[in-house]
């Protein structure tokens, strides 16, 4: 099924509407995994791109895009999810592929835990990651991030790391060889912090670092070969919600939740100061920005924003005018956007509890 769009708030049967004419886009139904999903993520990896998504046993289906189109599936219940808890997944979490596998975290009954699957053409079997290593305490994995990427090999290098809560306080925890897990400094990040809302890889100086921000609006700050010690970078008062550095480095957008709707700020990393960004008014009516998202090659600039009454909201940064503009809504209730990626001159966005997978293209 593909759309056209050319008319501003053009009302479809999906719920799904453009609200610029000049941000004119298509909107292709790439699959449709009702038969198996109730939510569906995306990840890219070695040029191929994966669709994970909790099926309709309380499991976790795996799909494979492949060259001629088709979507073929690597894992499914039956073959790969005997091992799971029998408590099943009450809620898909982050996801990141190290070492040739996909790692994957989980909330059960039981709290969190991170499990993996071998990427292969046959179904393999997910396995629990770190059963000794990782914290049985732990009631939640925040984020999962790679140290390093060797871009020249296409290979994941490093180790992996996942920032969980633990006892009511920041921890973070990695594994070198996709198996053992060991905690990485001190609980709370040496500043007692109980949870790390959102974080993002910045470039400084040459230099490779993390921020990180906790629920006070703290931002904390630690060099990529060194993520036992961190320093605290800004301290906002603000409800910060996402950051991302710019595709050219020299500015990292904040994004905050504020009575008046969300606010975007960018951040000077040179005088560790935030300032007002672009027009944002597009973003007055809707509750959260989720996330950004940035495609290099084209230096194109999303914002994903969540609107709990009316749906979802896809902006789009126009460089030109300094202006944050609405590129695609998702006009249902309680949706948020799961995921966009771009792969092969198309951008695939999945969201929350729709199990189709779309295309946007201009």
């Amino acid at each position: 099924m593909k759309i056209t769009y050319f008319l501003a708030a053009a009302a479809i049967a999906l719920g799904l509407v453009v609200a610029s004419p000049s941000l004119a886009v298509e909107l292709t139904e790439e699959v449709d995994f009702s038969d198996s999903a109730s939510d569906v993520k995306l990840i890219k990896h070695h040029r191929q791109i994966f669709a994970v998504m909790v099926n309709e046993d309380s499991g976790v289906d795996v799909y494979r895009k492949k060259n001629n189109g088709d979507w073929k599936q690597i894992s499914s219940t039956a073959k790969s999810l005997k091992n799971l808890p029998e408590e099943g997944i009450l809620e898909l979490g982050k996801l990141r592929i190290f070492e040739g596998k996909i790692f994957l975290s989980i909330n059960t009954e039981n709290g969190a835990e991170i499990w993996d699957m071998k990427l292969r053409r046959r179904p393999t079997k997910w396995k629990q990651s770190g059963e000794t290593g990782l914290s049985t305490n732990a009631n939640e994995v925040t984020h999962l991030f790679n140290q390093y990427v060797n871009k020249r090999k296409n290979k994941n290098k490093g180790a992996l790391y996942a920032m969980t809560v633990v006892d009511g306080q920041a921890q973070l925890t990695k594994t070198e060889d996709g198996d053992t897990w060991e905690a990485v400094g001190e609980a709370g990040l040496g500043y007692s912090v109980e949870e790390i809302i959102t974080g993002t890889r910045v470039r400084i100086d040459g230099q490779t670092n993390m921020l990180a921000v906790d629920t006070k609006g703290v931002i904390y700050i630690s060099n990529i070969d060194d993520l036992e010690n961190w320093e605290v970078y800004l301290e906002t008062d603000l409800a910060i919600t996402a950051m991302r550095q710019d595709y050219k480095g020299k500015t990292v957008y904040v994004a905050a939740t504020t009575d008046d709707g969300p606010q975007v700020y960018t951040l000077d990393m040179d005088t560790e100061t935030l300032t007002d960004s672009a027009d944002d008014s597009v973003f007055a009516d809707t509750d959260t920005i989720t996330g950004f998202r940035v495609f290099r090659k084209k230096g194109v600039f999303h914002a994903l924003v969540e609107d709990v009454d009316d749906g979802a909201l896809i902006a789009k940064l126009n460089r030109n005018t300094d202006t944050w503009e609405s590129l695609l809504n998702f006009e249902s209730d309680d949706t948020s956007i799961e995921s966009i990626i771009r792969h092969r001159g198309k951008r695939y966005v999945s969201v929350n509890g729709s199990n189709i997978v779309y295309t946007l293209t201009k």
